[in-house]
């Protein structure tokens, strides 16, 4: 037995405003949000140069920015870099920095 009797016009917009205002408060918090996110390593430890060479310098900070950005660029495919594979992907990323 149907208590309600709701109809499809109804729940489309109705489904579309609650979604809008769940996500009023996220987007308010991400604006409000500071620059850098205090929990980078850079920020903990300061960002040493990690390479320096002729007219090369890379910083800790950046490589793990590439890192991020790459693990990010995977996860958004459905890949994932494993763990223990994660010293040899960091490693490769800085030779192609240098390179």
């Amino acid at each position: 037995m149907n208590l309600f009797k709701i109809s499809r016009d109804t729940v489309i917009p109705l489904v579309c405003a609650v979604s809008l205002a769940a996500a009023a408060p996220t987007q308010a918090a991400e604006t409000a949000a500071p620059e850098k996110s205090p929990g980078t390593t850079a920020s903990l430890f300061g960002d040493k140069i990690i390479v320096k060479g002729k007219g090369v310098e890379i910083r800790s900070g950046q490589l793990e920015e590439a890192f991020l950005s790459l693990k990010a660029n995977k996860a958004a495919n459905g890949q994932d870099i494993p763990i223990d594979a994660e010293p040899d992907v960091e490693k490769q990323l800085l030779e192609r920095m240098i390179a």
